[in-house]
């Protein structure tokens, strides 16, 4: 996959293909050159997997205010729509994850977010 968003910077895509054409979900920097400061998830589409079209961001990291990071996303289809899980990094750590729910792979939808047990995850890793 070559992409690059015509401004901003994304890192680490994930890929799906579905209905004819691959669809890419990445971690996206609107505001700046480290894809790993990411605020937003960024959609690709391609119809041959080479050649991509910028979609723009479909998620806004809900946490950003409190200094949240929108990090690596996984989609895939349940039924009669597509579950998005992704990690979120936090001032106190790494530890949270987000789902959202769509139809259209364009529209999100919030679900929930859960913490790890402490008594199963160290936060200091």
């Amino acid at each position: 996959m070559v992409f690059k968003p015509e401004k901003g910077a994304m890192w680490d895509p994930s890929v799906l293909w579905h209905d004819g054409k691959y669809y890419a979900f990445m971690m996206y920097n609107k505001d700046g050159g480290d894809g790993l400061a990411a605020g937003n998830c960024l959609l690709a589409t391609s119809t041959d997997g080479v050649h991509w079209e910028d979609q723009g961001p479909v998620i806004d990291e809900r946490g950003r205010p409190d200094g949240a990071t929108f990090f690596k996303c996984f989609v895939a289809r349940c039924g009669d729509k597509f579950i998005m899980d992704h990690g979120v990094a936090r001032p106190q750590g790494q530890d949270l994850m987000r789902f959202y729910q769509s139809k259209d792979l364009r529209h999100w939808d919030y679900i929930t977010s859960t913490e790890p047990d402490n008594r199963w995850y160290r936060r200091d890793r």
